[in-house]
């Protein structure tokens, strides 16, 4: 029988999941423990380890006060950007995108424009140390 490997979908929804839990500042220990699985579980389905069954996506759905479609990307318009997935599932990332929404336009752009160069400056100095 062949070991089955996580696909870029499984990988993706667990993103998903990842970013709604911090986003809600839920605990994969918490999570798991509304499910009535270990939290090892749980870094299992965030990491696209081990896939979501459907009845289990609906239990983490009502736990984070959502719906199956939205931790699966079903209906959404845009496809899916594996950068800001992975930005969002991280403290941090969350954190950076709740203060940008509470930022007005004009400093939005100024912020980006800053970010910009961060990375021009950067890879800069990346091609100088090559």
């Amino acid at each position: 029988m062949k070991q089955r490997t996580a696909s870029p979908n499984d990988k993706l929804m667990g993103q998903r999941i990842r970013a709604r839990r911090i986003e809600l500042k839920i605990s994969q220990d918490e999570l798991g423990e509304a499910l009535g699985i270990s939290f090892q579980q749980i870094q299992k389905y965030e990491k696209g380890v081990n896939r979501v069954s459907a009845t289990r996506m609906m239990q983490i759905a009502k736990v984070l006060q959502t719906t199956p479609e939205a931790l699966m990307g079903a209906g959404s318009t845009e496809a899916a950007n594996p950068h800001a997935l992975s930005m969002l599932a991280t403290r941090d990332g969350a954190y950076l995108a709740q203060a940008f929404n509470e930022i007005c336009d004009d400093d939005r752009k100024l912020l980006v424009n800053l970010a910009r160069s961060f990375v021009a400056i950067n890879a800069r100095f990346v091609r100088a140390a090559e």
